[in-house]
């Protein structure tokens, strides 16, 4: 009994020392001793800072940029006491033709500059300037064109310091003498000089008496005689 108990015990050992070599069969003795050597790997986990959130229900949006003003706004003007603006006077910023005219009018220097320009040269200097004429058919006088009407009618200047000058529309009309006159606000290339800035010019005469800076142009007739 005891040898055939012993026989088993020597049996169930050379199937498993058996069976330990077919498993280590497939791995070389130096790959074996390197697994046995080498440290198990570890995974480290780390942990990130939590991004901040906005408030439930909203979103953040960028800050927007500063609006950078393309212009500068002008300075308020302050009134005159009384609170009324004042400009300048008549014959230094623009003149003024009134009287029997269906269109008054207030020109400035740079309207005239725009407008039908001739030149004369009178008693050794150049005059620039825009026809009476120009500006009459402008202001479109009240009154008939005929010979009858235009005898009895007038153009009356008024200067600076007093100085004033009258010309008839005979003198200038073309069913007349039909002489150029003109409004020059240049002498010689040069601007008018002050005060105004035109000059009444009337060819034909020998002197410069009439010669006068205007300031206002009123078209009238005379007044008839008392019966």
């Amino acid at each position: 009994m005891d040898k055939k108990v012993f026989a088993a015990f020597i049996v169930v050992v050379v199937v498993a020392v058996t069976g330990l070599g077919r498993a280590g069969s497939g791995r070389s003795p130096s790959s074996i001793a390197a697994a046995a050597q080498a440290p198990t790997p570890t995974v480290s986990v780390t942990t990130l800072p939590a991004m901040p959130t906005s408030p439930a229900g909203s979103m953040s949006s960028p800050a927007p940029h500063a609006t950078i003003p393309l212009l500068t706004p002008p300075p308020a003007l302050t009134p005159p006491p009384g609170g009324i603006p004042t400009q300048p006077p008549v014959g230094v910023a623009f003149i003024q033709v009134e009287g029997q005219v269906s269109n008054p009018l207030s020109l400035s220097l740079s309207q005239l500059q725009h407008m039908k320009s001739l030149s004369l040269t009178l008693h050794f200097h150049t005059y620039t300037g825009v026809p009476l004429q120009e500006i009459l058919e402008l202001a479109q006088p009240t009154f008939a064109q005929d010979p009858q009407t235009l005898m009895r009618k007038y153009v009356y200047f008024q200067g600076f310091d007093g100085q004033n000058a009258i010309l008839s529309f005979p003198e200038f009309n073309k069913a007349f003498n039909g002489q150029l006159v003109l409004l020059a606000y240049l002498v010689d290339l040069h601007d008018v000089k002050q005060p105004g800035f035109v000059q009444l010019v009337v060819q034909g005469d020998k002197t410069t008496d009439r010669f006068i800076k205007v300031a206002r142009i009123i078209v009238g007739e005379p007044a008839a005689p008392p019966q």
